[in-house]
């Protein structure tokens, strides 16, 4: 064992003082980002690619398409419905959302209203992190691909 005294380098430094800070303001671990590592993969990597008739996966990869440019316009305090379809329709949801925190991979949503037979019932009043790509894989599930 080494009689030096133990030092952190500057970015170990910086993530001490980051989450005592944190901690003593009262923040949530998951607000250092620790829960955006369990974000939710998408069940199937590429839905589309599973389609061999030409025009099927073509008109797969446009409602994919559709899905990503949706989901770019989302912004955090919004409401979602995750089931039974990614979407806006609110009226019909069985699992309504709302965004509370977003990056360039993930989407953050609180489980606000779930139908009990819903197949997002064990998450009510929960906020999960989801891949963007989760998301698009849900929307094109309820579009029947």
């Amino acid at each position: 064992m080494s009689s030096r005294p133990c030092r952190l380098s500057g970015s170990g430094r910086l993530l001490l003082v980051g989450t005592l800070i944190a901690f003593a303001s009262g923040c949530p671990a998951g607000a250092l980002g620790a829960d955006r590592l369990s974000a939710i993969p998408p069940s199937i990597a590429d839905r589309c690619a599973l389609w061999t008739k030409p025009l099927l996966g073509a008109s797969c990869r446009r409602q994919q398409d559709k899905a990503r440019r949706a989901l770019a316009q989302i912004t955090t305090g919004r409401q979602l419905c995750l089931d039974p379809m990614f979407g806006d329709d609110l009226a019909n949801c069985r699992a309504r959302a709302e965004v509370t925190d977003q990056d360039t991979l993930r989407t953050r949503v609180q489980f606000l209203d779930v139908d009990p037979v819903s197949t997002w019932s064990p998450h009510a009043n929960q906020a999960i992190w989801f891949e963007n790509r989760t998301l698009i894989d849900i929307y094109l599930q309820g579009k029947g691909f």
